[in-house]
């Protein structure tokens, strides 16, 4: 999956950005994630005292170390 608008994995992405790259999840279940031990989802980091982002090379990593899709054929069914 790649993230939309980016040039490259550097530098930090916002909430909106985070959210389409995992997916489309909400942003409870990002959060909810985050909390788990081990996380499921990438951490945040805080960037001022009113806003966090989310490294871009982290999200990049998260979405290649996820498993591929096995779908069955019409034959197999």
């Amino acid at each position: 999956m790649a993230i939309e608008g980016t040039q490259t994995d550097e530098g930090f992405a916002g909430k909106r950005e985070t959210l389409q790259t995992l997916g489309g999840i909400g942003g409870s279940t990002l959060y909810a994630g985050m909390a788990e031990e081990p996380p499921r989802y990438p951490r945040a980091y805080r960037l001022s005292s009113n806003r966090v982002g989310w490294k871009r090379s982290e999200l990049k990593a998260w979405c290649e170390s996820r498993p591929q899709a096995e779908y069955r054929t019409k034959e197999a069914a």
